[in-house]
């Protein structure tokens, strides 16, 4: 299996990275190297995300994983610092809002990360530029937290979420009964 995103590259269990370097963004690979992989327990990566500065993965047993710069959060390490993280590294759940949840699709944008969930729900983590995080708030995620609110039109009349898609500041959600929702920025207007 081969799967290309941005510029990491997924195949037969092992990561490959070209472009801008792991170590800082100020030099850039010409030819794919290899990203450590090892992981316990017979673990291995089955999806990536590749974001503007950093890249998410997701494991076989549910864990996601990023690398890349931690800045504004975007890593989901529970601090916001500019540094660069080089190999997969679990993100923290610090407020446990993933606990017995199964993930089913990493997003990896500008400064801004967010994860799908079964159960139809949304987390999102690193910076809140322009709403891209799905709350009223301009306040930086460091670890990730739902969108869900009682009072958000999403989930009126026991409307769920069934997909997500995420660019750069915004992300698109596809909800069970086909409206589209969208949060964050989209060129011109807020949605």
């Amino acid at each position: 299996m081969l799967l290309v995103v941005a510029s990491t590259i997924y195949c037969a269990n092992n990561v490959y990275s070209f472009g801008a370097t792991r170590t800082d963004a100020t030099t850039t690979a010409t030819t794919p190297s290899v990203i450590s992989t090892t992981l316990a327990n017979s673990d291995y990566f089955v999806s990536v995300a590749a974001g503007a500065e950093h890249t998410l993965f997701l494991s076989s047993k549910g864990v996601v994983y990023g690398m890349g710069n931690s800045a504004g959060g975007r890593l989901g390490q529970g601090v916001d610092i500019n540094t660069y993280i080089t190999t997969p590294t679990p993100i923290v759940d610090t407020y446990g809002v993933l606990q017995g949840k199964t993930v089913s699709s990493i997003h990896a944008g500008n400064s801004t990360s967010s994860i799908f969930t079964t159960d139809g729900n949304v987390y999102t983590f690193g910076t809140n530029n322009n709403g891209a995080l799905g709350n009223i708030s301009s306040t930086v995620h460091l670890a990730p937290l739902s969108i869900y609110d009682s009072n958000f039109v999403i989930f009126s009349s026991g409307r769920t979420i069934t997909s997500i898609t995420q660019s750069g500041d915004t992300v698109m959600m596809i909800c069970n009964d086909g409206i589209i929702f969208g949060f964050g920025y989209n060129g011109k207007y807020y949605f």
